[in-house]
């Protein structure tokens, strides 16, 4: 057998390489010009003889001559030779030619068209260096000769016959040579490179198509339009037993064909060369062994570039093994004359189910193509789902009856003896009679069938469905029908399977598309050379930020960043490459996945990027609100310790200020004293307020009116450099407040704002309201849907610089000079918007201005309280027994002095148990009851509850060092008169106590700020 390689070498050998082009034009070169030459030294020969000038020639010119003869005579011989030795050889004759020429004849010799010619065929013959390195050998020649001959320093034989022309008229001519030289040299090398390319990529085709011959379990064979065998692919070597080689240019009807068959094949033929497209016929092939093979064929024509024929080609399939044996020829006549009809008609139905898509439209073009091969009255196809038969098409039941039944018929499969046994055998199923057939469930609307028809639908080796066929008279099918509408159902199976497979990739495409669609991080498909093949939108919104590219760019960088650096791994310790953007500021993370592939130019990059500047800023808020509460924590708790102290010197000091006996210059001492234990206390309640631990008083409060309020108070303390105005929608803008605490917040952002606008500006508080649903992602990471309103203080002020920026609701953190503030400001307003439930966000650009932007939950439907009157104090108690419980021993002692001094019998307890012991044994002569909140053992909660149990109408009053939980007032609602939050002053513990003995129950008086 021959190879696919031979076969191709065989097939292509009228379609030359570039090298075997020049091989055949070199020898048809030489051998012209071998006769040229040898009629032109003949015709010399002659003419100089006649002349009588022969006797004159130099010896020179009839050696030269010679050996020109020979060795040209040599070279055109010897074809043995390589190219390049032969055209070198013929070249050098050429030169040698023209330089004799040149130097026996001077300007009027051939030297010219022996130079060109000799130019020309380097081009031809050579690559484009050596053509312009000749003709620059060729133009010095040139010029050396003349040169020589003009100033007499070599003789020219024939110098007597020769004019030279002058200098001028010369380097005329020589340019006009190099010129034509040259545009010889750029067309001639231009053409065989465009050859070259031509030959090349037709020796590619040719290989190609080769190759799918050759892989083809077809026969093919190609024929010249005289009937020789051109082409014999593999599967003709098998089959016969010839190899190409054996039959190559023999007549095909000389080899293989019975006498039918070379009538049979003539015939074809000469229809082809009359012009028909194809045939297509069955005939013998006779093989080496002497066996025939029925062979199926298909005969097209080849036509050329100008619609002539060409080539004729024959493709077959050997349907020998159809025919079952000799003995039943006329049956397999008769046969094939049906399986010929059957195979057009099979290729047709094939052609017409492959064409449909959608699995509707191919079970209809079943149906309808079946009737074509078997007529029936009805007919439906039945899909196997799980362990039912849904009827999925249906055809003919609206004339014949039956159609309702049918259209909505979803059936269990083992209820159905016939159903099961196709599907279990694979095999059709007849019946000739349903009305005889047990198998056969009669119905009022289907009682006209009379004879049934079922197919299988077989994908391989699974069943999918069922093809059956109704008729209204017995005996309407035969096995013959069935056999005619296997191959169909066949057929059916793979369409049906083609069009659920394109159906589901075009879903998954789809539901690709979508999820790229969806998803919010950018996805990038690069090819080898860095161009965008595809690019989803949130990847094409991005492009137009990072690149100014779109998909089909070549991408070079992202960014600042170059693409090459970003398809290289992150850095070490990092997942993701990072691209920063300056204006606007603006943080992408991109990582990149190389897609392997069998060659380079498949290769490709799948690069992911996502937008994570609101992700870094959530993330730097969430950590500032972790990081001030953590502060706010402590800040508490130093708070607790430093209000016990305050407390004790408050109270001693205002006591020592009341005593009569007092020096004046004392007393004016000790009022310093408690104005600067005042400023202390307030100190501790702007930590308080910072750590969200301060007792509030929150009562319905319209912003609008406040804020009005408040702006005028603040225009006549603000300087009259800056501009301050108030600009809100109209609405309702109802919160729960603290008056005072929220009062001294936005005073707080005034006066940062008048610092930062030293030289004036603009000051402006905006209102708004709005809501925020579930759906909406909120201004801050951790605002909880609902009604809200949006108080912002923004000054046209010098700006907070970046680096601050996070930082400014840190306690004690100021910018400003020493003196000048204490840092916590800001950091109060930021602890009292937060116990007021809301959120506050800063935004600032240095040299520009600052922005600080309150979210504060609205209130809805709110009865406004009016404030309940101040109550008149008693300077002095009746001599009422007061039972003290303090477990810090300082602050307890100063209590019970200041209750002394108010005419009061004051007995002290160190804890809760103690207290509990005293008031076992005094219970009916204490009035009241004055306990810490926070005391080992047992807390004033539960003190409070075991005093109940004791004498039920005991009152209360609660003082702590820790703020007041709202919780703890619920539960502690009864009987406790007051909750004094430390430090407090003399005036407030007054009150209390009034309150507590008078019986009555007002709120809390609430501690110093």
């Amino acid at each position: 057998m021959t190879n696919p390689q031979q076969n191709d070498a065989a097939f292509s050998q009228q379609a030359l390489t570039i090298r075997e082009w020049r091989q055949v034009i070199l020898q048809r070169v030489l051998q012209g010009g071998l006769i040229v030459w040898l009629l032109t030294v003949a015709g010399l020969l002659l003419y100089f003889g006649q002349n009588g000038v022969l006797a004159e020639l130099p010896g020179v010119v009839y050696g030269l001559t010679a050996v020109l003869t020979i060795g040209l005579i040599y070279i055109t011989r010897a074809r043995k030779l390589n190219l390049s030795l032969r055209a070198g050889a013929m070249l050098i004759f050429l030169y040698a030619l023209g330089t004799a020429s040149l130097w026996l004849r001077g300007p009027t010799g051939n030297a010219r068209i022996f130079y060109m010619t000799f130019v020309a065929m380097a081009a031809v013959f050579m690559d484009r260096r050596r053509s312009i390195a000749a003709l620059i050998m060729t133009t010095l020649t040139t010029a050396v000769i003349f040169s020589l001959a003009t100033f007499n320093l070599v003789r020219v034989p024939f110098s007597n016959l020769v004019e030279f022309p002058n200098i001028l008229s010369w380097m005329t001519d020589l340019g006009v040579f190099l010129a034509l030289n040259t545009a010889l040299i750029i067309s001639i090398t231009y053409l065989i490179d465009s050859l070259e390319k031509t030959l090349e990529s037709s020796l590619t085709e040719q290989k190609f198509v080769s190759a799918i011959l050759e892989t083809s379990g077809a026969l093919v064979v190609l024929f010249d339009t005289d009937g020789r065998i051109v082409r014999f692919n593999r599967a003709c070597e098998q089959l016969t037993g010839y190899t190409f080689a054996e039959v190559k240019h023999q007549m095909i009807w000389d080899l293989f064909l019975t006498a039918e068959g070379v009538a049979l094949t003539k015939a074809v033929f000469e229809q082809i060369q009359a012009g028909e497209t194809f045939s297509a016929y069955e005939s013998f092939w006779l093989t080496r062994d002497g066996s025939r093979r029925l062979i199926a064929w298909t005969t097209t024509p080849l036509l050329d570039q100008n619609g002539r024929l060409e080539y004729i080609v024959s493709t077959g399939i050997d349907i020998t093994e159809q025919k079952a044996s000799e003995a039943e020829r006329e049956r397999l006549l008769i046969a094939e004359r049906q399986q010929r009809l059957l195979a057009e008609t099979l290729r047709e139905v094939t052609l017409a189910l492959t064409a449909q898509i959608h699995p509707a439209d191919v079970l209809n073009e079943i149906l309808r193509q079946v009737r074509r091969i078997v007529p029936y009255k009805a007919a439906h196809i039945s899909l196997i789902e799980g362990e039912n038969l849904r009827v999925a098409s249906w055809q003919g039941y609206n004339t014949h009856g039956g159609e309702e039944l049918v259209a909505n018929l979803i059936q269990p499969i083992d209820r159905f003896a016939i159903d099961m046994e196709v599907i279990r055998s694979g095999q059709p199923i007849i019946i000739t009679d349903t009305r005889q057939d047990p198998r056969w469930i009669t119905l009022e609307s289907t009682s006209w069938i009379r004879s049934h028809l079922v197919v299988p639908l077989r994908l391989q080796d699974r069943i999918i469905g069922l093809l059956r066929l109704d008729g209204d008279t017995p005996g309407e099918f035969s096995p013959q029908d069935a056999e005619k509408l296997q191959p169909i159902a066949n057929a059916a199976a793979i369409a049906l399977e083609n069009a659920r497979l394109h159906q589901e990739a075009s879903r998954q495409a789809e539901r690709t598309r979508q999820i790229l669609d969806s998803v919010q991080e950018g996805i990038l498909l690069l090819d080898a050379n860095y161009a965008i093949q595809v690019a989803n939108p949130a990847a094409q919104t991005y492009l137009q930020e990072l690149a100014h590219s779109r998909p089909g760019d070549i991408l070079t960088h992202l960014g600042p960043e170059p693409i090459t650096n970003l398809l290289k791994p992150p850095p070490q310790g990092m997942l993701w490459h990072e691209i920063t953007l300056k204006n606007p500021d603006r943080t992408f993370e991109l990582i990149a996945q190389k897609l392997e592939a069998d060659t380079p130019e498949q290769t490709g990059w799948v690069l992911l990027i996502r937008d994570v500047t609101e992700s870094r800023r959530q993330q730097q808020y969430l950590q500032a609100q972790e990081r001030l509460a953590m502060v706010g924590q402590l800040a508490a708790g130093i708070a607790h310790d430093f209000n016990n102290i305050m407390t004790v010197i408050i109270l001693y000091a205002q006591m020592l200020v009341k005593s009569p006996h007092l020096p004046p210059d004392l007393q004016e001492r000790m009022a310093t004293i408690v104005r600067q234990a005042k400023l202390a206390a307030n100190l501790i309640a702007q930590i308080l307020d910072f750590s969200r631990r301060s007792v509030m008083e929150r009562r319905p409060l319209n912003l609008v009116s406040f804020l009005k309020e408040l702006v005028r108070m603040l225009k006549r303390t603000l300087p009259e450099n800056i501009n301050l105005h108030l600009d809100y929608h109209e609405g309702e803008y109802t919160l729960l407040a603290d008056l005072t605490r929220l009062q001294q917040a936005i005073m707080n952002l005034a006066v940062n704002a008048r610092d930062a606008m030293p030289d004036g500006g603009s000051l402006t508080i905006e209102l708004t309201r709005f809501s925020l649903t579930d759906t909406e992602a909120p201004p801050l990471p951790d605002m909880p849907p609902g009604e809200w309103i949006r108080l912002v203080v923004a000054d046209t002020g010098v700006g907070i610089p970046p680096e601050n920026l996070p930082r400014v609701f840190d306690p004690f953190f100021t910018t400003k000079p020493p003196g000048q503030g204490t840092g916590l400001g800001l950091a109060q307003v930021y602890g009292i918007i937060k116990q007021h439930e809301g959120f506050i966000d800063v935004s600032s650009e240095p040299g520009k201005g600052t922005k600080f932007i309150l979210y504060l939950p609205a209130a809805a439907h709110v009865e406004f309280i009016p404030e309940e009157p101040e109550m008149e104090l008693v300077a002095e108690g009746g001599g009422e027994t007061i039972l003290v419980v303090e477990d810090d021993e300082v602050a307890r002692e100063a209590i019970c002095a200041l209750l002394e001094m108010l005419n009061y019998r004051v007995v002290s307890a160190g804890d809760g148990e103690e207290a509990l012991k005293i008031f076992r044994q005094r219970s009916k002569e204490i009035s009241l009851v004055v306990s810490d909140m926070v005391m080992p053992r047992m807390n004033g909660a539960v003190l409070y509850e075991r005093l109940r149990e004791l004498r039920s109408d005991i009152k209360m009053v609660i003082i702590s060092g820790y703020p007041f939980e709202d919780r703890d007032k619920l539960s502690l609602s009864e009987g406790i008169v007051k909750w004094l939050q430390k430090p407090f002053v003399m005036e407030q513990m007054v009150a209390a106590i009034n309150a507590a003995l008078s019986h009555e129950s007002h709120k809390p008086v609430e501690g110093a700020s």
